[in-house]
């Protein structure tokens, strides 16, 4: 009969204690869950940062290829800008002389051909006859040439300016570091079994 009572005594501290904890474990979860609800709200709150723009090596050379040097504006390399327009200027001036010069000349050979006595030539106030044919040929062709090969620097600084652009805004984001070290120290070399002594230098380019 006293066991009786001491196992009915035992089961029923043991069904209070189950009761008692169960509300603590309710609480528990659901403290959990709350203090996740407002973080999950954050991170629907949450905006991208913001990427930084590529830089475009087909927008650099199309801008050179409307304005020579835009793409050099682009590309932040602005020293470049008068070399272009300063090269520029001595080709056409050069272009613009031969020219007018092989004109010149091309009309006093035409004069001196047609054999006609009332298109009688003149340079530099003289007179001319028909033994400065070919020196006037000559002057004519030697004017041509200087004046086409000036037509075609000022295309391939034009070519070059459109080049320089997208090669520049290739390596415009390229990480170029200049750290360069060079270490003289004494070295021993085995030549043949047979130990020198000298000196080493060693160049180290990072």
């Amino acid at each position: 009969m006293k066991a009786t009572i001491i196992f009915i005594i035992l089961f029923g501290l043991k069904t209070v204690s189950s009761f008692a904890q169960q509300p603590f474990q309710d609480s528990v979860m659901q403290l959990k869950n709350d203090s996740i609800a407002p973080k999950a709200r954050f991170d629907q709150g949450k905006t991208n940062p913001p990427i930084n723009p590529v830089h475009s090596p087909r927008l650099a050379t199309w801008r050179s290829v409307l304005i020579p040097g835009w793409g050099q504006v682009y590309n932040k390399r602005y020293w470049k800008i008068p070399v272009i327009y300063v090269g520029a200027a001595g080709l056409i001036f050069g272009l613009t002389w031969n020219h007018q010069n092989y004109k010149e000349f091309k009309q006093i050979y035409t004069f001196l051909e047609d054999k006609d006595s009332s298109t009688v030539p003149v340079y530099q106030g003289n007179v001319l006859d028909s033994r400065y044919t070919n020196w006037a040929a000559s002057n004519r062709d030697y004017f041509r040439k200087n004046r086409d090969m000036f037509a075609i620097g000022l295309g391939l600084l034009y070519i070059l300016n459109i080049v320089d652009a997208n090669v520049d805004a290739h390596l415009f984001e390229f990480n170029v570091n200049d750290d360069l070290s060079l270490r003289v120290e004494p070295k021993i070399f085995a030549l043949n079994g047979i130990a020198y002594s000298g000196f080493g230098a060693t160049l180290n380019i990072k």
